[in-house]
């Protein structure tokens, strides 16, 4: 993968001497020396991660970007001098903001996000202001700070949805990269408590729907579910509400395949083990690894920086670890806000995989209070 980005003033030309933040483990950090250029080069487990950084340069706006680890790609990110944002700029109010920018392509009709409805702004290929029917980047100004839904609907009347998080008085990009729509198929098992016991999962095709959208699935045997999924952006993750227990559990996949789901029991087990008993302020990931891993580092985004994330490790004997081991099987991650604004109830949480084979993962997923989401590697 290739950044190059742009520096957006009154002319737009090629940005140099800038440095690039990985959102994941607060270390790594990655400068272009000049050259206008950064090519990030990894072994990476899969081709459908993606790895958020945030693009520093002294005289332009902060901008975040979820990176996407495919083949080929070459990214142009956009990043504002300070003096040229300030058209863009919203009043402060009581509700703290940050902006968000998107490129076009030709499929995208609109684009909507939740919460207060922000500021509009048409921007033409050389990012000045249009009101034409023909335009290339949409500026929204003075979106609510935190995860929030950013729906594209496309020319075929098809709704496109993820989830993004904006930082307060800065940009979050969106290069608005699509793979293909398909039928997701998934065959659900369900793990019982430590680890012991495990059996097909089934439920009511009423019980399994897509987080976004709502489309219910179709059985197509006892535990083996088929649902409509809208094209999904480069990188991200699709996202399944299931509905069978007393709270919904959320899982998060990559493409069709098998997802082991938590019980009751085990989930109890879990938030016990965090001490969140009562804790609606907290939420719970858990992820089922693949293969031997060796390395994970998470880290969370959120208002303020107040979300605090930490891991507990499932091993095959069915007991909770702090660090990874040979027989590693889930990794449990709790992230809590403690910092008490609305405002950070909800956080971005970066997880990155080191792999016994050398091989990394790299995903972003999303805490809300008081909820369980299983991601499937």
């Amino acid at each position: 993968v290739v950044i190059a980005p742009l520096s957006v003033g009154t002319q737009v030309t090629s940005l140099r001497h800038f440095e690039m933040r990985a959102q994941d483990d607060g270390n790594t950090i990655l400068q272009d020396n000049g050259s206008g250029e950064i090519s990030i080069q990894e072994t990476q487990a899969t081709q459908s991660g993606s790895r958020s950084f945030v693009l520093l340069q002294r005289d332009h706006i902060p901008t975040h970007i979820d990176v996407p680890f495919a083949a080929g790609v070459k990214l142009e990110i956009p990043t504002m001098e300070r003096s040229y944002f300030a058209q863009f700029e919203k009043q402060p109010g009581q509700t703290p903001v940050g902006y968000v920018l998107i490129e076009l392509d030709d499929e995208t009709e609109s684009i909507m996000v939740d919460g207060a409805k922000p500021r509009e702004t048409r921007l033409t290929d050389k990012f000045k202001k249009t009101n034409d029917t023909d335009y290339r980047y949409v500026m929204l100004s003075g979106v609510e700070v935190g995860n929030r839904l950013l729906t594209a609907v496309r020319t075929d009347g098809k709704k496109s949805q993820r989830i993004i998080h904006v930082h307060e008085e800065e940009i979050t990009f969106d290069a608005n990269l699509y793979t293909e729509g398909s039928d997701l198929t998934i065959s659900l098992s369900e793990e019982g408590m430590l680890s012991r016991s495990r059996r097909d999962l089934v439920v009511s095709g009423e019980q399994v729907a897509m987080t976004f959208g709502g489309q219910r699935a179709q059985k197509v045997s006892p535990a083996v579910y088929k649902l409509r999924a809208a094209p999904l952006l480069l990188g991200s993750r699709h996202y399944v509400t299931l509905t069978h227990q007393k709270e919904e559990i959320f899982i998060g996949v990559d493409k069709s395949t098998e997802v082991e789901v938590p019980s009751e029991d085990l989930i109890r087990e879990v938030i016990r083990k965090f001490g969140l008993e009562g804790h609606a302020a907290a939420c719970v990931i858990q992820v089922n690894l693949d293969r031997p891993a060796k390395r994970y580092e998470v880290l969370a985004e959120s208002h303020g920086q107040s979300h605090v994330s930490y891991g507990l490790v499932l091993d095959k004997d069915g007991q909770f670890y702090e660090s990874l081991g040979d027989s590693s099987r889930r990794l449990f991650i709790m992230s809590e806000n403690q910092g008490g604004e609305e405002a950070a109830q909800n956080a971005k949480i970066n997880v990155r995989i080191e792999y016994q084979d050398g091989s990394k993962r790299n995903f972003a997923s999303f805490c809300s209070p008081n909820t369980y989401l299983v991601e499937q590697l």
